[in-house]
């Protein structure tokens, strides 16, 4: 008997140092996942972050794309005659409310017979510029190749042209005809409809765009802002004009 308890007393003690050591390594191996589960919740958050860092700055840029066309749709507002404005207004980074506690810097240019609208708009920390070019929508009768004023005359096509598209013409139809011995040679004079025009049908003409840009010219004349060199100067790429200090330069005579 006694052997029996010592033995079953040894096996009990052999038992008990297996689960201390096994009890050892469970706590080793739950330390080092508490550890592996916060470097990854760690990384997790620092992705999140970045992430919603990056959608905060979109959304900023977003706003400020839209802010910069509104300042487009609010300076067409304007050059349609509200607001006190009309066709002739011009602007250089003028300050335009839009809502509440937002603007857009707006400049409004000659560009030819167009205008050029320019608008830069901030929002948070984003900025945007949106540049448009913008004119009158032209009467249908431009929708047309070709438009005689006048309804005596006649359209004559000579040589190898041939009109793609439909022609307003007047009571002397279209003829294929010869002009300087240059005889009609194509396979069809006009390709699309032909409209008899009974009186005389121009579209009106704006001349506010002609009338600004004359006030232009002669107000750069006026005020030159730079230097006036004699005719007598010549240029060359040896003794080419000096622009480094001045906007404009006018050369007199030829």
């Amino acid at each position: 008997m006694s052997n029996y308890f010592s033995y079953r007393l040894t096996g009990i003690k052999k038992l008990k140092k297996f689960l201390n050591d096994q009890n050892g390594s469970a706590l080793v191996t739950v330390l080092s996942l508490i550890v592996i589960l916060t470097i990854l919740a760690l990384a997790l958050m620092g992705v999140v972050t970045v992430q919603s860092r990056f959608i905060r700055r979109d959304h900023h840029r977003t706003q400020a794309r839209y802010l910069a066309e509104a300042g487009i749709q609010k300076a067409l507002w304007y050059l349609s005659g509200h607001g006190g404005r009309n066709i002739r207004w011009r602007a250089v980074d003028s300050r335009i409310q839009l809502f509440d506690q937002d603007y857009a810097q707006v400049s409004v240019s000659q560009w030819g017979g167009y205008l050029e609208i320019t608008s830069r708009a901030k929002y948070k920390n984003q900025t945007a510029r949106v540049t448009s070019l913008v004119g009158e929508k032209m009467p249908d009768v431009f929708n047309n190749a070709v438009v005689i004023g006048g309804t005596d005359f006649p359209l004559v096509v000579c040589g190898s042209n041939e009109i793609i598209g439909d022609v307003v013409i007047g009571r002397g139809g279209v003829r294929e005809g010869e002009i300087k011995g240059d005889k009609f040679s194509g396979k069809r004079a006009v390709h699309g409809q032909i409209h008899i025009n009974h009186s005389p049908q121009m579209p009106y003409f704006d001349d506010s765009f002609i009338e600004a840009s004359m006030q232009k010219f002669e107000n750069m004349v006026h005020n030159p802002g730079g230097r006036i060199y004699s005719s007598n100067r010549v240029f060359s790429n040896e003794n080419p004009l000096d622009i480094s200090q001045n906007h404009r330069i006018y050369v007199q005579g030829d």
